[in-house]
Parts: structure tokens; C-alpha cells; sequence
């Protein structure tokens, strides 16, 4: 159980920051695009990184490559679609989303 309550301290985190991320990059598109598409993103790609990557990919390293770039990809995909911008647009976007919770969650760990 303390683990689906980290993940959703996580997913919490995680919307938090992509959002508020996808929101200063995405000025110009309607705001509930916005909202859908990274809500949609991040909801259907953490749940993956945090319970089925890791039983499949026992590495830390290995797991963390490959889990964050396949969602990179895969959440490029999702603003392409929705966000009506081109893939290398897209991918450059989630990559800063991305990184920017990827980096907030490495310095909470040096925090405890």
C-alpha cells in the first residue's frame, strides 16, 4: 500500500510539473487542449514507469533509459495528436516536460 501512495504522491507531482511546463511552451493552443493532452499523457505513461517497467527491466539503468524514453515517445505522440503540431515538435516538448520532473524528482530524493 505505501507504494500506490508514493505513485500517487508521484502522478500528483508529476501533472503538477509537465502541466505547469507544457503550459509555458504551449501558449498558443486552447487551454483545455492543453490540460487534456498532458493530463492524458502523463496518466497513461507513469503507471507503466512505476509497475510494469520494473518487472521487466530488473537493471536500474536499463530500466530508466528505456522507461524514459519510451515515454518521451510515446507521450510525443499523444501532443502531436492532439495538439495538432508536428512529431519533432512534439518530441521536443515532452522531452522538456520530461526532464523538468525527472530533474524536481532527483533533487527530492537528495531532500530525505
Amino acid at each position: 500500500m505505501d507504494y500506490v501512495l508514493a505513485f500517487l504522491e508521484a502522478l500528483g507531482l508529476t501533472l503538477t510539473i509537465e502541466l505547469g511546463v507544457l503550459l509555458l511552451i504551449t501558449k498558443a493552443r486552447p487551454l483545455k487542449s492543453v490540460l487534456f493532452a498532458g493530463m492524458l499523457a502523463t496518466s497513461s505513461t507513469l503507471p507503466y514507469l512505476w509497475f510494469v517497467l520494473p518487472e521487466l527491466i530488473p537493471s536500474y539503468g536499463a530500466f530508466l533509459w528505456v522507461g524514459e524514453l519510451s515515454i518521451v515517445i510515446i507521450e510525443a505522440c499523444i501532443y502531436s495528436h492532439i495538439l495538432r503540431i508536428n512529431y519533432l515538435k512534439a518530441f521536443y516538448i515532452s522531452f522538456l516536460c520530461n526532464l523538468a520532473s525527472f530533474l524536481f524528482g532527483v533533487l527530492l530524493q537528495h531532500q530525505y
